[in-house]
């Protein structure tokens, strides 16, 4: 089950993170504190360009997904990035899947037209997932990611989401368009 992530959920989407930094499948920026992370999750309730998802099974938090501006403070913000993590035991399941569709109809519901994911080339289960998804692969920064004693490239995804829909609210509108 997707839905919306509480600030609650902070500690399991920061032990998600980590787990994954530990594998080599994260970009290897510092998990934020438990108290970063429930801020930043209420940032999507007054700025509808910000959004996070969890994904549930049995009752617990199995993965998680991120959805915020794109090169913020750039002039246009009809750009996103996203980002998805999903524990190992739940990979290959639809999760991953599942977290990136409901942050693709996110980004849509907030104006967005491009989407960005950055994603560890040692990580080809991620970069499948996003290419079945309709993203591309528009480069690779090589060793451009120091983490674990070693360099890592970088692969950069694309998607367009197609023109926006002009009974959507601009980008920055704090309130989410209705059903």
């Amino acid at each position: 089950m997707i839905r919306p992530a509480r600030p609650a959920d902070a500690p399991d989407l920061v032990a998600i993170y980590a787990r994954m930094l530990d594998e080599g499948m994260a970009n290897p920026t510092p998990p934020p504190s438990d108290e970063d992370c429930a801020a930043d999750v209420r940032r999507a309730d007054t700025d509808a360009r910000f959004g996070t998802v969890v994904a549930e099974a049995d009752g617990r938090i199995v993965g998680w997904g991120k959805l915020r501006p794109y090169m913020a403070g750039a002039v246009d913000l009809g750009a996103a990035e996203l980002s998805c993590y999903v524990l190992r035991s739940h990979r290959r399941q639809r999760v991953g899947q599942d977290i990136v569709l409901a942050l693709m109809e996110a980004a849509r519901a907030s104006g967005y037209h491009h989407l960005v994911a950055r994603v560890i080339t040692d990580n080809p289960g991620g970069i499948a997932l996003l290419e079945g998804l309709g993203f591309e692969v528009i480069g690779v920064q090589r060793e451009v990611v120091r983490m674990h004693g070693r360099f890592y490239d970088l692969a950069i995804l694309q998607h367009l989401l197609g023109p926006p829909d002009p009974a959507r609210p601009a980008i920055g509108s704090a309130t989410p368009p209705g059903p």
